[in-house]
């Protein structure tokens, strides 16, 4: 009784110490290394990132998408990269599937990859997001890719407009 007891234990203590060796925080790339994926991707060309502020000593760019659906403005920030997307009401649908698109090509630029596994993750946590209860107002899920926090949001601005922003950053 006293070795399972013992073995119990030795058990318990290894599980606990896994967490903190597996915690390796994984970071994302400089944003200018962001850039060079965003453009190898098809994405964005580096050309259409503007510089904004220094931000804790990271240069921050901004990038902006208008099409007949909706209107982004995407950022790389301080140890993460993002978009927002505006649209009228007029089409919930396309609204969604548009959006969703943006979502992956914010991921498949960050990660510099086209892998339908991520894919899959971004529709995931889009659909869980769409599906979710609403707190005040705004409908939101996260996932995981590749060691990185990917997080949906969406909610009504107005009586008229539709928000939705896709973020991954660092865990």
């Amino acid at each position: 009784m006293k070795l399972i007891g013992n073995l119990l234990c030795i058990g318990f203590i290894i599980w606990v110490v896994s967490f903190f060796v597996k915690a390796e925080k994984k970071e994302l790339p400089s944003n200018e290394v962001l850039i060079s994926q965003f453009d190898n991707m098809g994405v964005f060309d580096k050309d259409e990132w503007k510089k904004g502020s220094v931000v804790e000593g990271v240069q921050v760019y901004t990038a902006r998408t208008d099409d007949k659906i909706t209107k982004s403005s995407w950022l790389l920030g301080v140890k993460q990269a993002g978009l927002i997307a505006i649209s009228d009401k007029n089409d919930p649908a396309f609204e969604s599937i548009s959006v969703l698109a943006s979502c992956y090509k914010l991921v498949k630029g960050v990660l510099g990859r086209d892998d339908k596994d991520d894919f899959k993750i971004v529709e995931d946590t889009f659909r869980m997001a769409i599906s979710s209860e609403p707190i005040d107002n705004t409908r939101s899920d996260t996932g995981v890719i590749d060691g990185y926090r990917f997080k949906v949001q969406m909610g009504p601005v107005a009586a008229n407009l539709n928000s939705y922003s896709c973020s991954i950053k660092e865990k």
